[in-house]
């Protein structure tokens, strides 16, 4: 090759449109999105689902470039059938000094800025009870600064059915650690909430959520008694403990603590200002939940439980057995 042909190859190379930076790649929802730096192993281009009738299933979509570029997307799901699909963006929440996806934005789809060098959008797919097992298919369409990713999705239903999110029977009894009123604090924070309606939605929105997942709540934060008199209503939506209990409980939980504190709870922030330590005043406000229960139908097929020790010792089972000893729901 001659000088000025090498030259005129430089030049054709510098001058030509640069190849557009990132790709889109998958990930199961298990795996951990980073905003920077390597991806974990196991991405593929296509999504994969199995699940059950009456599940909930989901994946990431990685956007790799830089951070800043705008990025859109959308569901072509016209083989979904009654599946139900809908995208998450995933946003970026500072926790022990790293940041992490925790949380998913509702998202139209339309074109935002990425929050990292990896943005995770998260693909939802709901399947009704009634769907017919099979295959079904789905493509969803990304769009990052103008170029396009098109992203395989094929959803494999089975004949078996997901038991109902309030049967104790068939599901795995669970009781986690959540605190209603510390995710409506941040939720309003995040998405700039200005009235009461916005807060009391969030707070419906978390239990609807952990009912979908099967998540049965170690507390029910504002539909807890604040009166041993038990469930009452207040116009004010944050002391509206039946109103809350009920719109709380619109799904079911397989596992239903019983509203009485622990001792870890301080004496002014126990649940109806009932003492753990004194069990033997709780019978008529344990009647009075236990007839609020049974009109709502949640004496039967749910396991009720009493966590009103936590870690006991040795010599705290006696006060365990008379806390057992006490009337109950």
């Amino acid at each position: 090759m001659t000088f000025r042909a090498a030259l005129t190859a430089i030049v054709a190379l510098v001058l030509a449109p640069a190849a557009a930076a990132g790709v889109v790649t998958t990930y199961p929802s298990s795996a951990t999105i980073t905003p920077a730096g390597a991806l974990p192993q196991g991405s593929s281009p296509t999504i994969t689902i199995n699940a059950a009738r009456g599940e909930r299933e989901g994946a990431w979509i990685v956007d790799t470039g830089i951070q800043g570029r705008n990025v859109s997307a959308s569901i072509d799901g016209y083989q979904l059938g009654s599946l139900q699909a809908a995208l998450y963006f995933g946003h970026f929440v500072e926790s022990a000094g790293r940041r992490r996806p925790d949380a998913l934005m509702p998202w139209d789809g339309k074109a935002q800025p990425t929050e990292g060098r990896n943005q995770p959008i998260y693909l939802q797919v709901v399947v009704p009870d009634d769907a017919k097992p099979g295959g079904y298919r789905a493509t969803v369409h990304v769009t990052a600064d103008g170029v396009s990713y098109d992203v395989p999705v094929a959803i494999t239903v089975f004949r078996v059915h997901l038991p109902p999110p309030d049967a104790a029977k068939g599901n795995l009894l669970t009781a986690f650690h959540v605190i209603p009123q510390s995710y409506v604090k941040e939720a309003g924070e995040l998405y700039h909430f200005t009235t009461n309606g916005q807060r009391a939605a969030a707070n419906d929105s978390l239990f609807q959520f952990l009912s979908g997942y099967r998540i049965s709540p170690a507390g029910w934060g504002f539909g807890e008694p604040r009166t041993t008199s038990g469930y009452t209503s207040s116009s004010r939506w944050w002391l509206d403990a039946a109103g809350n209990m009920v719109r709380q409980n619109q799904n079911g939980f397989a596992t239903m603590r019983i509203p009485i504190s622990n001792q870890r709870v301080s004496a002014a922030s126990r649940i109806a200002g009932l003492s753990p330590f004194a069990p033997e005043s709780w019978c008529s406000y344990l009647q009075s939940v236990r007839n609020f229960w049974g009109e709502h139908g949640w004496l039967t097929n749910h396991v009720p439980y009493l966590y009103a020790l936590d870690e006991p010792s040795l010599a705290g089972m006696g006060l365990v057995g008379r806390q057992a000893a006490s009337r109950q729901p």
